[in-house]
């Protein structure tokens, strides 16, 4: 079965690929007429995509009949209904990232508290200057999104931190077992974020939350919290979270995923202008363990939709049923 391929996602699981029994062709991100050329000449039926935005002709000359396979879990950039109606089906790989986005969630909390990257950049040249953070113990972590990541953030911070846990979701109630990991559940995001010292967003997108978080938001959080990214960069307002990054109406923010990738800058407001920001591009799923699992999901429903067996393929939850 022949199989098209963003060659930066062959690159990171070629020994997973290369031994699928598939026939995998890359290509580069910018090469989208190469892509569709090559599922004419081959009869390809599956496609394996980033994150990445594609355009729309993409979406409008793929053959219908075709897998869109996502190597990750968000496919915001995924147009699933018109998809949908042109009978081309949309796969992603739940579950496969959850550990290493919420260790990297908390490897930003703990650089935002300690100022571990500012303080590197001031070594590097040759710059000797104490400066004061915070200890997290006992602290509040306001997680929102209380979702897979969520939970695991949730019990890394709680048990391995000592922090206090304010979720926040759309759900009435939890469940006995991820209550376990909270000290408060609750619907309401001033209350979510009211005493906490951390804000983490790692809710998933949807049609209605784009820019949840703006400048009303953000001025519910305290002038001393960290708010930090890891979830989508179009669940904020970037030019919002610049203002109150400058003005110091926040402390820091810790940003993993930008609205624009590679991160381009809303107007003239330049996160990467800002001394109380600390910037990652998009590498939170991007380790040895989570790639190797998003390859093996990946071969696992496109092998299952080349054999017909559609019960072996994670579609999206638009597409089931």
């Amino acid at each position: 079965m022949h199989v098209i391929i963003q060659q930066d996602l062959l690159d990171r699981s070629r020994a997973v690929f290369e031994t699928s029994g598939l026939t995998m062709h890359g290509f580069a991100l910018s090469d989208i007429d190469g892509m569709l050329a090559c599922q004419r000449d081959t009869g390809a039926k599956a496609f394996i995509i980033g994150a990445n935005q594609y355009p729309e002709h993409f979406f409008e000359s793929i053959a219908p009949g075709s897998l869109i396979m996502r190597y990750g879990v968000g496919y915001n950039a995924v147009p699933v209904a018109r998809c949908k109606e042109r009978g081309v089906f949309v796969a992603y790989t739940p579950g496969t990232l959850d550990a290493s986005v919420a260790e990297h969630t908390m490897g930003l909390i703990m650089d935002c508290a300690r100022h571990i990257a500012h303080k590197h950049a001031e070594m590097k040249q040759n710059v000797w200057a104490g400066v004061s953070g915070i200890e997290l113990e006992g602290k509040t972590l306001a997680v929102i999104g209380f979702g897979n990541i969520g939970k695991r953030l949730a019990k890394i911070a709680k048990h391995g931190f000592g922090m206090r846990i304010t979720a926040y979701g759309r759900k009435p109630a939890l469940s006995a077992e991820d209550a376990s990991l909270t000290d408060v559940y609750t619907t309401d995001f001033k209350t979510a974020v009211d005493d906490a010292a951390v804000v983490a967003l790692t809710m998933g997108v949807t049609d209605t939350n784009k820019g949840f978080i703006d400048a009303s938001k953000l001025a519910l959080m305290r002038n001393d919290a960290i708010f930090v990214n890891t979830a989508r960069g179009v669940l904020v307002n970037e030019g919002d979270l610049y203002d109150a990054l400058a003005a110091h109406r926040i402390a820091c923010a810790g940003i993993d995923v930008f609205t624009t990738e590679p991160y381009v800058p809303v107007g003239g407001n330049d996160l990467r202008t800002l001394d109380n920001v600390v910037l990652t591009p998009h590498v939170g799923s991007n380790t040895d363990a989570a790639n190797r699992r998003m390859a093996e999901a990946c071969v696992r429903s496109v092998v299952a939709f080349g054999e017909g067996r559609m019960g072996g393929v994670v579609m999206v939850p638009e597409q089931r049923g």
